[in-house]
């Protein structure tokens, strides 16, 4: 019952993070503007695991394999978050929702049959290809919201937002199972503290090359960057992705089936995320919507119960 309660308000999180996102990324007029943006988010989120480390009073072991799971999940968190928020910015959030729940349902159960003894049946491979078919669908559904194709370069941020998040839950469950297996002592506010460092210095990096390809002062950019109409939304999302990453991995030490818990999860998510894109958002629900929600709901079916 632990592992439900705590999945459930991770789910409660990731949309509130989502809505918070989705008002930030109006202000986000380049790939600079999104480097600083996310860049600070995760500093910030290096600050509340700081704080929380230092009066959690426990003692904890690190080793070359922890600090690469941090690694990978701090380069999935830097991807994700950057390549979602131009994407959420040019497309109907209700698609790229859906994207990123293929992504993060697909990529973990797959990992999770190959590395974690979590087998995946007949069925649920073909509620697979019913989520891919859902993909399709909704893209046709962002064609009518937008009112335009989409272009190579957003298919590519998709894919980047679909990958990473997948990632991240394979590193998720990758260190839950790690430590478990190995009887590791490791802090979970220890392992996202790390994976917010890694994320946030590999966008710090990002942004330096940037700026000096376009031959720009990160000084200016940041004098330029509208940060006081962003403050209350950085600090949420700070704290939104900090305790995201600490309660899904927390919950994957409670519920050993990776299969099980990101069907659950993302789909718990879709639909909440379905309801705030109509009413905060003002996206139509149409008929294509409706049979993309429909098709996702069948695959999540098949894949999580049949």
């Amino acid at each position: 019952m632990t592992g439900y309660i705590l999945l459930f308000t991770t789910v409660l999180i990731g949309v509130s993070k989502g809505y918070c996102g989705k008002k930030t990324s109006e202000y986000v007029n380049g790939i600079t503007d999104g480097l600083i943006l996310q860049a600070t988010r995760l500093i910030l989120c290096v600050i509340i695991g700081i704080s929380i480390f230092a009066f959690s009073n426990t003692s904890s072991q690190l080793n070359a394999t922890i600090l690469f799971i941090a690694l990978l999940n701090g380069a999935a968190n830097a991807i994700f978050l950057l390549s979602w928020l131009f994407s959420v910015k040019s497309g109907a959030y209700l698609f790229v929702d859906i994207c990123l729940t293929a992504g993060g349902i697909i990529i973990p159960c797959i990992c999770g049959s190959l590395f974690f003894d979590g087998r995946i049946t007949l069925l649920q491979y073909i509620g697979i290809i019913i989520m891919l078919l859902a993909v399709l669908v909704m893209n046709s559904y962002n064609t009518s919201i937008t009112n335009k194709k989409i272009s190579t370069g957003n298919i590519l941020l998709l894919l980047c937002v679909a990958i990473s998040n997948g990632l991240i839950g394979v590193s998720e469950k990758f260190f839950a199972h790690y430590i478990s297996v190995q009887n590791i002592n490791c802090d979970l506010s220890l392992f996202s503290l790390l994976t917010f460092l890694f994320a946030s210095i590999i966008l710090l990096v990002a942004l330096i090359l940037v700026s000096k390809k376009q031959k720009s002062s990160i000084i200016s950019s940041l004098k330029s960057f509208p940060f006081k109409n962003l403050w209350i939304y950085l600090i949420l999302i700070a704290a939104y992705l900090f305790f995201n990453t600490y309660l899904t991995t927390l919950t994957n030490q409670y519920i050993d089936n990776t299969v099980l818990i990101y069907p659950l999860k993302f789909g718990s998510n879709l639909i909440l995320s379905a309801i705030m894109a109509a009413v905060l958002f003002k996206e139509k629900i149409n008929s294509r919507s409706i049979l993309g929600m429909t098709l996702i709901s069948i695959s999540i079916l098949l894949i999580n119960v049949l």
